[in-house]
């Protein structure tokens, strides 16, 4: 019976919407926190060496494909670029606003490859080989495991080298969109990553 009750209180307490007073202090605590670089660094070295499993990533997966797919949700998510979004950059001169650009753009940018986004796909990466990759992976995202069906965009076929002109099958991966911009970063990883996971899948299968 304890437990019961024990239940309904924590119930309660996730239900109660706190006070635009509370949440003002919420902020500036969390602000003053994270502002301590001990305290960063803290945080960094509890995170070293944690592991997710597949199953979490796969539940964190679904649970923000079911709510980024909620009306309510996608009318309150302008874009950073709109004009009215809070962190939009128009309040900073032109000057400011070039530099930034300029810091981003080409060789700048942390995501830079040697301008190969610029290339061409070649012919062999068509649709017929992009509906085999998907059949293969089972029309799902190979890293948080959301179906296509589930997701807003159709799945992407990722190159796992980066190689646009590398098309053969096993440096082919099914990624959902979300998915496949967070593997532009860190790619040594992700290629590492991926190449495992398809050499463990086709193992499996035999």
């Amino acid at each position: 019976m304890r437990a019961y009750y024990s239940n309904l209180e924590n119930r309660a307490k996730l239900s109660h919407i706190p006070s635009e007073e509370t949440r003002k202090k919420r902020s500036i605590s969390l602000l003053k926190y994270y502002s301590n670089p001990q305290n960063r660094q803290n945080l960094s070295e509890a995170q070293k060496g944690h592991i997710v499993t597949e199953e979490t990533r796969q539940k964190i997966g679904r649970a923000n494909s079911i709510t980024l797919k909620k009306p309510e949700v996608q009318q309150n998510m302008p874009s950073l670029f709109q004009k009215g979004h809070p962190k939009y950059f128009d309040h900073h001169s032109e000057e400011a606003k070039q530099k930034v650009r300029e810091a981003q753009t080409g060789e700048g940018n942390s995501m830079w490859n040697g301008g190969s986004s610029f290339l061409p796909y070649p012919a062999i990466f068509n649709d017929e080989l992009k509906e085999q990759i998907k059949q293969r992976d089972n029309y799902t995202c190979q890293l948080c495991g959301v179906p296509e069906c589930e997701c807003l965009r159709k799945l992407h076929i990722h190159h796992i080298d980066y190689n646009k002109e590398n098309c053969p099958e096993n440096n082919l991966i099914s990624l959902c969109n979300s998915c496949n911009g967070k593997v532009n970063r860190n790619r040594q990883h992700w290629t590492e990553y991926f190449t495992k996971k398809l050499q463990e899948s086709t193992t499996t299968i035999l």
